[in-house]
């Protein structure tokens, strides 16, 4: 581990080279917009589901309520 006092000076200057650099605003829009992305994707891959969140396919099967072929 480095000790404080020989540490110290270093840490400043490392803190006065970071300082600033960090986009912020951007970073936060990068990540709600990969967010969005992975939303989108997960909603996309979903089967769908009756009012009680059960699978369709697995309610249909349980109870033969299959719709009419035509």
């Amino acid at each position: 581990m480095l000790s404080s006092s020989s540490s110290s000076p270093q840490i400043k200057k490392l803190q006065g080279r970071c300082k600033g650099k960090i986009n912020y605003s951007k970073l936060l829009q990068n990540l709600a917009s990969n967010s969005e992305k992975k939303l989108k994707e997960l909603i996309q891959d979903q089967k769908p589901r009756d009012r009680e969140g059960e699978l369709l396919e697995t309610r249909r099967f349980l109870t033969g309520d299959w719709p009419e072929l035509e």
